[in-house]
């Protein structure tokens, strides 16, 4: 990416691919923690591997494609693919229907309700603060200042930055207060925001970088609350709206069950509806 004229480079993002469309490798510079990324998989094109310079993140599955371990964190799961425990003390707690309601922490207890639908109406976090939400009737997430574009879950505005966007909902601006889109935004090959830059600039004005699963590793100078996959993320909670459902980067896997019914063949993993995906990068 260089500036108007083309002559400051004001950063770089190159993959490579193996014969299976698996990202292998990305190469950033003048990201805040610009590194070189490499990534390997399993016969069943899972992440396997992440190396960002010399450290290496490994990861490991069990038969339901849950996520078992991701790097010195380990997982425990039910028989309803429901997560239990991790190595640090934390453990969870489900109502019959298949929601998070509680996560224990030591002595310490944080619980979620949730609605009829499975929608999450409040969310103790840490340092003592709770997310509250409401829905409209399309599910999507409303808080004061929220606005969106067409039917989707695009957001246009949540009340600290605004938000433009192409036709088809891809990000394209982020501003603040009267500034639509007084800077471009940058979007990875996984929609991430990773950076912010104007028409002007010979660097980048604010860049985000994030491990495979969505937990933010470096971030300077970025405005708004977009970011894993371009989606509204809860500075409170650390979750990420993905419309019907909140995400954890921390356990990488949603909070609730996927409603949609996904049929065990021949994949029987895709029947899982508590994974990211396919657990794949």
């Amino acid at each position: 990416m260089k500036n108007a004229a083309g002559t400051v480079t004001l950063g770089s993002v190159t993959y490579g691919y193996d014969a299976n469309g698996n990202e292998t490798s990305k190469v950033t510079t003048g990201f805040a923690g610009s590194a070189s990324n490499t990534y390997t998989y399993d016969l069943a094109d899972r992440l396997k591997s992440w190396t960002s310079g010399s450290t290496t993140t490994t990861y490991a599955y069990d038969d339901s494609g849950n996520r078992t371990q991701n790097g010195s964190k380990t997982f425990t799961y039910d028989a309803r693919n429901q997560l239990l425990t991790q190595n640090n003390g934390t453990s969870y707690v489900y109502t019959p229907r298949g929601t998070l309601k509680q996560t224990l922490s030591g002595s310490v207890t944080y619980t979620t309700q949730t609605d009829a639908f499975g929608q999450v109406l409040s969310q103790q976090n840490s340092g003592g603060t709770t997310s509250t939400y409401s829905y409209d009737a399309l599910g999507r997430a409303i808080k004061s200042g929220f606005t969106y574009t067409g039917l989707g879950n695009d957001l246009a505005g949540d009340g600290t930055a605004t938000y433009t966007r192409g036709p088809s909902g891809e990000l394209f601006g982020v501003g603040t207060g009267s500034g639509a889109g007084s800077a471009y935004a940058w979007t990875d090959q996984h929609t991430d925001l990773v950076g912010l830059f104007s028409a002007t600039g010979s660097a980048l004005s604010g860049s985000t970088t994030y491990d495979p699963l969505g937990t933010v590793l470096n971030t300077s100078g970025m405005v708004g609350n977009l970011g894993y996959q371009s989606e509204w993320t809860d500075g409170l909670s650390d979750r990420v709206n993905m419309l019907t459902r909140w995400y954890n980067t921390e356990t990488g896997q949603f909070g609730t069950r996927d409603s949609a019914d996904v049929s065990p063949v021949p994949d029987s993993i895709a029947a899982n509806r508590f994974q990211y995906g396919t657990a794949t990068r």
